[in-house]
């Protein structure tokens, strides 16, 4: 290799890397103002070194010979039997250095001969490395570029036993923060969810309020998660208990008088900027259903609803359909806290109540902010994960809030002895049924399951059979208005298919051969002997019903039936519902979009907005039933296809459950 060293793109080729993966600048250059090339970097425990000047560098060039003291990574350098390292730069700025201003290429040269080293500025420990001139010039640039003495005495590598401790002491040491207030004042108020600045060495941090409280001699602290790591970060443990949860290295706690509200999310600006200009006061108390609504279009219109804001659609869909028109739910808006409950249980349910449901039953319209405060809080205490921002879907929403969060007691009570809230429909696919309606799944999926309900539920949450938002089991499916559920209820009395009397036994390979549904399954004693003398049943195997003591033959029994009262669709990610504005099944229709449009780009915000539906009124009928099972491509509007091909999740009460009636 000549006196001049090769470029930086031959080591590249070779594979040569400088050993720490460190390369020595001028003090007066950066890496944009300069080209640079380099060689191997001589590693030397020495004493601090000077830098030479250019006429001595140049002046001294010994013979070549082998070198102790020198590294290379593998594979073999090229430098390896080369007599001469040099390290080049090329000054293309101006500096006050003597060493450095010469014009053209600055070449320091270190020989290696007769098993010495030779360093020219070895001599020049005295020299001062900046002076006063210099140092008000580049102000703080020693921090940003270190010395030659500083570059050889550099750290151990990472890696390295000394580096490797002192990383795990920084990181096991809690972050510090500085304080903001003396006392934090009391206009800002600083909740789960809270959008919050904090300050290390005056450099700020952004975070989300998940926590606050005391803890042991800890006063009023908070949890915050913040958007980056910090080293010593954690996961949100304090003193031993787990106060929330969030990826390692963001969870730390500090005083409130260490945080304040993000300025990026100031009030002003989310009101204005983000979700519009219309006010959406609380509303405590305790508020009916929205009344009945003869007409829908006398309610319809732009900004009814709830306002959708982050992929928020999943669950302004699903709080639409349960809580504007009916009070099926409505128990937890009002139950108690007991002592199994999570301490911030009467939060989420006061977020809940008097945020959402109240405004939404009076004014028929929630602004988006009041849903991110419900987000925040189940976002922090569920694992479901993403709530704030990102797509889920509405039992991924459900599963946070009635089962984790808020412990609803189970709608559902299961033969198998599991309990739920939802319940999933399977079924396998009958090549003969082009266009099911809810009830024939319903039936099939619990003859299949062979299992049972062993009470009538207040509340039935059914998901459609399809898997993930694209693939659908039937591409219509027709959402039955009165669902009957009497034939999957355990203890029930049934009727027998045939003679109409009191049935003693349930045969489900006898599904459909006397009647449509569960109820060609039951039959009394002397109807199930005859039916099966057929050589076509002799091998069916049936069982037992229970039937209540005391309770006549003949005597007629009631059917027990849950109403239709939404209907949750999707169609390419984006959830919308269709819900009944009123207490009877006669009551009209109406279409809900959280995100129907939109004012503004990326500073904008949604607009929702409800619509009359009076094609849903007429595909619901016994009649448009019929004729859509007799023409299954019967044409349809865009509202009435909606309902039959992206239908999700069907939501039914039972009418002796009202709370208001």
């Amino acid at each position: 290799m000549g006196s001049s060293g090769g470029s930086y793109e031959d080591f590249a080729c070779d594979g040569d890397r400088m050993d720490g993966g460190r390369n020595t600048l001028s003090p007066h250059q950066s890496r944009d103002d300069r080209s640079y090339r380099t060689g191997s970097r001589l590693e030397d425990s020495g004493s601090r070194r000077s830098p030479p000047s250019r006429q001595e560098s140049r002046s001294r060039r010994s013979p070549s010979s082998k070198q102790e003291g020198w590294s290379r990574s593998s594979p073999p350098s090229r430098l390896e039997d080369s007599s001469e390292i040099s390290l080049d730069f090329i000054d293309t700025q101006e500096s006050e250095d003597q060493w450095s201003n010469d014009q053209g290429l600055s070449r320091i040269s270190i020989d290696r001969a007769d098993d010495q080293e030779f360093v020219p500025w070895k001599e020049q420990l005295s020299q001062p490395r900046w002076d006063p001139g210099a140092e008000r010039e580049f102000g703080d640039y020693r921090q940003q570029n270190k010395t030659w003495g500083e570059i050889i005495d550099s750290p151990s590598p990472p890696g390295s036993n000394k580096s490797n401790q002192l990383e795990k002491r920084l990181s096991e040491e809690p972050p510090e923060f500085d304080q903001l207030w003396k006392e934090a004042p009391e206009s800002v108020l600083v909740v789960a969810g809270s959008m919050v600045q904090l300050e290390r060495a005056g450099q700020p941090v952004f975070g989300v309020v998940r926590w606050r409280g005391s803890v042991g001699d800890k006063g009023d602290w908070v949890g915050v998660e913040l958007e980056d790591e910090v080293p010593g970060g954690g996961t949100g443990q304090l003193q031993g208990r787990t106060l929330f949860t969030c990826p390692k290295g963001k969870g730390i706690f500090v005083p409130v008088t260490h945080i304040r509200p993000d300025p990026r999310f100031s009030e002003s600006s989310v009101s204005a900027q983000e979700f519009g200009s219309l006010d959406c006061p609380s509303l405590p108390g305790v508020f009916p259903p929205h009344p009945p609504v003869p007409d829908v279009t006398k309610v319809a219109g732009r900004n009814r609803g709830i306002q959708g804001h982050q992929n928020s659609c999943y669950l302004d869909a699903t709080l639409f359909s349960m809580f504007t028109f009916t009070s099926v739910f409505d128990s937890l808006l009002y139950r108690p806290r007991s002592q199994n409950d999570i301490s911030q249980y009467e939060e989420v349910q006061r977020v809940l109540r008097d945020e959402i449901v109240n405004p939404l039953r009076r004014r028929l319209y929630v602004r988006a902010d009041k849903v991110m405060s419900l987000r925040a809080l189940l976002d922090s205490l569920s694992n479901v994960s993403g709530l704030m921002d990102q797509e889920k879907d509405p039992e991924e929403f459900l599963n946070s809030l009635l089962n984790q969060v808020l412990k609803a007691n189970a709608y559902l009570e299961l033969s198998s002895g599991q309990s739920s809230h939802t319940f999933q429909l399977f079924v396998e696919k009958d090549p003969d049924l082009i266009v099911p309606t809810l009830q024939e799944l319903f039936d099939q999926s619990f003859l299949s399951s062979r299992v049972k309900l062993t009470r009538a539920p207040p509340v039935l949450i059914l998901q459609m059979p399809r898997f993930g938002r694209q693939f659908k089991m039937y591409e219509r499916v027709i959402p039955t208005q009165i669902l009957d559920i009497t034939d999957v209820i355990s203890g029930i009395p049934r009727q027998c298919v045939i003679c109409g009397r009191l049935a003693n036994f349930e045969c489900p390979q006898c599904y459909g051969e006397h009647e449509q549904g569960l109820q060609s399954t039951a039959f009394c004693s002397q109807c199930l002997r005859i039916n099966h003398q057929h050589a076509l049943r002799k091998q069916h195997v049936y069982t037992k019903l229970e039937s209540p003591a005391g309770l006549k033959v003949d005597c007629k029994l009631p059917r027990i039936c849950m109403e239709l009262v939404a209907v949750i669709c999707i169609e390419t990610s984006h959830y919308v519902s269709f819900v009944r504005c009123g207490d009877s099944v006669r009551s009209p229709w109406a279409f809900f979009d959280s995100m129907a449009d939109r004012k503004g780009e990326q500073n904008g915000y949604n607009i929702p907005e409800l619509s009359a539906a009076p094609e849903v009124e007429s595909i619901l009928s016994e009649e448009g039933a019929a004729r859509l099972r007799e023409d299954p491509r019967l044409p349809l509007s865009s509202q009435a296809k909606r309902l039959i091909s992206d239908a999700y999740i069907c939501l039914y009460q039972s009418v002796d459950v009202r709370m208001y009636k």
